[in-house]
């Protein structure tokens, strides 16, 4: 791999942790919080599709 080539993979890189990071960060303020209850943390009803 050439010094060219070299620069423009760490080019591409940069760009695509860019792109993840601000998907991370959409997903982040979309997580719904939910509270603990007396009988322990809240869970997801069963078959919901929603992982917590």
């Amino acid at each position: 791999m050439t010094l060219d080539e070299a620069l423009t993979a760490v080019d591409d890189a940069r760009t695509y942790l860019k792109v993840c990071h601000d998907r991370l960060e959409e997903a982040k303020k979309r997580i719904e919080v939910r509270p603990e209850t007396s009988e322990g943390p809240a869970r997801a009803p069963e078959n919901s599709g929603t992982l917590l």
